[in-house]
This record gives structure tokens, sequence and C-alpha cells, in this order.
């Protein structure tokens, strides 16, 4: 059995709620928009070599007030179109309401944004972003 290259969410729109923690092997690829509410742990395993950030989302990203988003160990080895964002890469607008959005050890070893690259505007409420040992080649 060929080993997956990535996991597309398809629709327009996915909410992720609940509380989860997710050990990832393979990206995970939202071909729309993704609101995340809930609690979810993400944690890359073994030494976390992927061709695309751990996340993508095409679309736009919203992180709610109760939500708590933990990305670890990403480490985006793509070139082209895929090598930006470590841990999170947003094609669109990111809308941060509140909520916690951590970020570590994720690194883009031939593109841009080691911990989160975002295609459109980037606001913030009332989020807390923590960042620790993200890398990128360039920014």
């Amino acid at each position: 059995v060929k080993d997956q290259e990535e996991v597309v969410v398809e629709g327009p729109s996915c909410r992720v709620m609940g509380s989860a923690q997710l050990l990832l092997s393979t990206p995970v690829r939202f071909q729309g928009n993704a609101v995340f509410a809930g609690q979810l742990s993400v944690k890359a395993v073994g030494d976390g070599k992927m061709q695309s950030s751990c996340i993508t989302v095409n679309g736009n990203f919203t992180l709610q007030p109760e939500a708590h988003l933990s990305l670890h160990g990403c480490k985006n080895q793509a070139e082209g179109k895929s090598m930006d964002g470590g841990c999170l890469h947003v094609g669109g607008d990111a809308e941060l309401r509140g909520g916690h959005l951590q970020l570590n050890g994720c690194t883009a070893s031939k593109g841009e944004g080691g911990g989160i690259v975002v295609g459109g505007a980037l606001q913030s409420r009332t989020a807390t972003i923590d960042a620790e040992g993200c890398h990128a080649r360039y920014g």
C-alpha cells in the first residue's frame, strides 16, 4: 500500500469542534474554509518531515474564542507552491477571534513562515499566539 501524500478535506467549509490529539504522519489540506472551535493538538510523528505545512487551508481560517489549536514539530521540506508555512498555511484570510494558537518547533526549510503563512489579511482580536522554535529560510 502506497503512503498517502496528504489527507484532503473536501467541501466549501469545515468546522472543527470537540477535543482531540492528532498524531500526523502526512499533511492535512482543507480545500475550502476552516473554522476551529475546539481543542486540537497536532503533533508531527517521526522526524516531522513533510511535503507541505502540517495543516493547509486553501480558503479562510477562523479561530473561535473558545478554541485552542497547537501544532508541534512540523518540518515542511517542500519546494515550489507548497514550500511556505511550517505549521500552518492559510491561502486566504486568517481571522483570530480569540482563543489560543500555539506553534512549536516548526520549520519551512525552503520557504517563508516557519510557524504560519497567511496569503490574505491577518486579523487578531483577543487571540493569544505563542510561537517557539519556528524557523524558515526566508522571513
